[in-house]
């Protein structure tokens, strides 16, 4: 099982690569609408 340092590792690592993937995906996304 996972003890409270692992999860925290985890939980930070699991943000880290969401934010890593919207923030291309915004940029797309406004770049779409604003372009057209």
């Amino acid at each position: 099982m996972f003890n409270n340092v692992q999860l925290a590792y985890l939980s930070d690592w699991l943000r880290a690569v969401a934010l890593a993937g919207l923030v291309p995906l915004v940029l797309v996304i406004c770049n779409r609408l604003i372009g057209g």
